[in-house]
């Protein structure tokens, strides 16, 4: 099913959008919808979106935790989200993963 949104920009920002539309010779609409979309694909690879209400920050650490008891490198949306839900940085979350491992050298997290 698609869904159409109402988008507000001042007349400057809609100018400069008009410019680059015509620039690659598409619509205003396809490239707006093409701009909002690449904006939600880094949010989600940043883990800036939660995956959805029923997501709580238990269920990511569940999920994180796992992961690592299961021997395998996190992924970097993984310790994203993990960051972002638990309102640390990325670089705390990889130092977590470092104390993890015995000597602290093999760790299973990379960013």
């Amino acid at each position: 099913m698609v869904k159409r949104i109402h988008l507000t920009l001042d007349d400057g920002d809609y100018e400069d959008l008009e410019r680059w539309a015509t620039w690659q010779n598409r619509p205003v609409a396809n490239l707006a919808t093409f701009l909002v979309l690449e904006a939600l694909r880094d949010a989600r690879i940043q883990g800036k979106i939660p995956k959805d209400d029923k997501t709580s920050s238990e269920e990511l650490v569940t999920e994180f935790l796992q992961t690592l008891l299961e021997g395998e490198h996190p992924s970097p949306a993984q310790i994203a989200k993990l960051a972002h839900q638990l309102d640390v940085s990325e670089e705390q979350v990889v130092e977590l993963c470092k104390r993890q491992s015995s000597n602290g050298s093999d760790s299973l997290c990379h960013t």
